[in-house]
């Protein structure tokens, strides 16, 4: 059997209305949906002892997937941060690592996501021929977090929406300093990079173990502009600016969402990385975390590297030179092998194109260009 400290250890929280949450035991955990605290211990039970009854139990499939490339999942990299932070993985149930998914605010619409996890998608989707069918419960009153024990807690990962629009964070990190257990936790948030943290979210940052911010970044310039709009690259660059200048120690890593809105970019962000953010301020080496698009979009669902047709596919792979120097080009060489589509993201681009003033051909010239070919 698998070890997976993530399992007795973990626990991810999607607060799905005021008076649920979604848990699983990571952010790539099939998740299950309950209200409260004794309900949801029930159901960590169960799902642990599935995990013990099988090999390799479905409801993990993203790390076995990538795990049968021959590459790290994030099985192995949260096992590697247990170890390098000494601390013991056993069978026993207690909460060391928490991924906290606040509720869909976001400013932004970006074309992987939908209303799911953003409300500036929720706004703009009205005016689309597609409608994704998520409907948004407000759940800004659901405080669960009060109910969960954090007196061991070692790590925190935010996300949303963009966590740095919402309270939570704030909440939790003022929780965990009242209580003097701040110190000793790893505060990590993924973001957008529109936000600038404020004064008080400086000072507990200064007061915990670490902070690794994780920059949603899948291309750079014209091309970052068209997949995070109405984002713009300056504001990326600003952000990257504040993180080098501050006082606090940030560690910096990039997390990539890859798909066919920028397969064809991803050897341009490599090679922006490596010139302009091969570190942070204090020589801490930056990442970039590339993972495949999900599928709870329409954006999601058309834009997976299996839509390609099999002849765009192949005239995508010859191009591609950085990205094959990654670990995780296993992955992606295994869906554009397998690619069998009919380009329906080819509509979905001129559609976002024509309701936001855009025009994707500019943006993304070097997919539309082979497109043409």
């Amino acid at each position: 059997m698998k070890y997976c400290p993530d399992v007795w250890k973990s626990l991810y929280i999607e607060k799905k209305s005021n008076e649920s949450i979604a848990f699983g035991f990571c952010c790539q955990n099939t998740t299950s949906t309950v209200k409260d605290y004794q309900y949801l211990n029930q159901s960590r039970e169960a799902k642990q002892k599935d995990f013990n009854s099988q090999k390799n139990p479905s409801q993990c499939n993203s790390c076995w997937q990538v795990e049968d490339h021959g590459k790290n999942s994030r099985r192995h990299s949260i096992i590697e941060w247990f170890t390098n932070n000494q601390i013991p993985t056993d069978n026993n149930t207690e909460l060391l690592s928490l991924d906290w998914n606040s509720e869909n605010i976001c400013n932004l619409a970006c074309v992987t996501c939908g209303p799911k996890f953003s409300s500036r998608w929720s706004q703009e989707i009205i005016k689309y021929s597609f409608k994704d069918p998520y409907i948004y419960h407000n759940s800004h009153n659901n405080n669960f977090w009060k109910t969960l024990d954090f007196s061991k807690l070692r790590r925190v990962y935010f996300n949303g929406g963009e966590p740095l629009l919402v309270d939570d964070h704030v909440n939790i990190l003022t929780h965990l300093d009242s209580i003097g257990q701040l110190p000793s936790v790893e505060v990590q948030y993924n973001t957008n990079c529109t936000v600038i943290p404020n004064n008080n979210v400086m000072q507990l940052w200064s007061k915990s173990k670490l902070v690794r911010l994780y920059l949603s970044i899948d291309a750079v310039d014209n091309a970052f502009e068209f997949i995070r709009y109405p984002a713009r690259w300056s504001q990326v660059l600003e952000f990257i600016k504040f993180l080098n200048q501050s006082p606090v120690n940030i560690v910096i890593n990039i997390t990539c969402t890859v798909g066919i809105h920028n397969i064809l970019e991803l050897d341009g962000l490599i090679e922006w990385q490596q010139k302009y953010l091969p570190t942070n301020s204090q020589g801490d080496a930056v990442s970039i975390n590339f993972q495949l698009v999900g599928s709870f979009s329409r954006g999601g669902a058309v834009l997976d590297l299996a839509g390609l047709s099999a002849d765009l596919a192949s005239g995508i792979h010859d191009q591609l030179t950085h990205i094959k120097t990654q670990s995780f080009w296993p992955v992606i060489r295994n869906k554009l092998d397998l690619a069998n589509g009919v380009n329906d993201w080819k509509l979905y681009f001129e559609e976002l194109s024509t309701q936001r003033n855009l025009n994707w051909q500019q943006s993304l010239p070097k997919l539309f260009q082979l497109l043409n070919n």
